[in-house]
């Protein structure tokens, strides 16, 4: 009876043995399946991140103008060639404003390669509610760039100039402006900047940076600005700072 008590047992053993090296085997398997979605996902992100930094290079001369008035509107009577190429209404809008609200008088029809009006023309109860917005391909980079500078003074007006960015970027600056932690979000050069409502300024590359807890915690927190006397800088200095990554911060409220 003892015998046979101590075969059961052994027997037991060898089963539970096996069983463990089964789980084991298991468990590895898992880790080598989640190492490999790792690692795909790493490669997804990658090409991703490639295929969209493309995207926007090739936008790097590009703007957009919202609240210019569209025929129709405002400039009753016109010839409707605003979807037109380089020389229709649609540029010499842009060239106006360019040339009478932001003071850039050197700027001329050799400077802009195209402008047309966003999206189809729409009307009846189907129109939008005001213009359609206007791309502008610049040329140069360096006219694109002081048109860019001088949308400051445009403000309090209809109109609005910002860089034309990727699909992506442009969803990812929507997600920072609606984070909880966001006081400000703008771009600069297609790269998506955030100011956290306790004045950290950050790029935010991913919709996994706001989502990151380490990340999280550094918006989160105060920072320390220290002039060089090792003292606390100056207002003026932190706005300095601001400046330098940046176009003018847009807040989201």
């Amino acid at each position: 009876m003892v015998e046979e008590m101590r075969a059961t047992i052994l027997d037991l053993q060898n089963s539970n043995d096996s069983l463990k090296k089964e789980v084991q085997e298991a468990k590895r398997r898992e880790e080598c399946l989640r190492d490999q979605v790792a690692e795909a996902n790493g490669i997804a992100d990658a090409a991703r991140r490639k295929a969209d930094d493309l995207d926007q290079y090739i936008r790097r001369n590009n703007l957009r103008i919202y609240g210019l008035p569209e025929t129709g509107e405002e400039d009753e009577g016109e010839i409707d060639d605003d979807d037109n190429n380089n020389n229709g209404a649609c540029e010499k809008k842009v060239l106006d404003l360019i040339q009478n609200k932001l003071q850039l008088k050197d700027v001329g029809h050799s400077d802009i390669e195209a402008a047309h009006r966003l999206g189809k023309k729409r009307t009846g109860s189907s129109a939008p509610i005001g213009p359609r917005g206007v791309i502008v391909r610049f040329v140069s980079r360096k006219t694109r760039d002081a048109v860019l500078h001088n949308r400051r003074r445009l403000k309090g007006s209809r109109q609005v100039v910002v860089e034309d960015l990727s699909q992506y970027n442009y969803y990812l600056l929507n997600k920072v402006r609606s984070d909880d932690l966001c006081k400000a979000a703008w771009t600069k050069n297609g790269k998506v900047i955030m100011e956290s409502v306790t004045g950290r300024i950050s790029r935010i590359r991913t919709v996994t940076d706001l989502t990151d807890a380490s990340r999280r915690r550094f918006l989160a927190s105060t920072p320390r600005v220290r002039n060089s006397n090792n003292g606390p800088a100056s207002s003026a200095t932190a706005h300095r700072a601001n400046d330098s990554l940046g176009h003018s911060p847009i807040s989201k409220n």
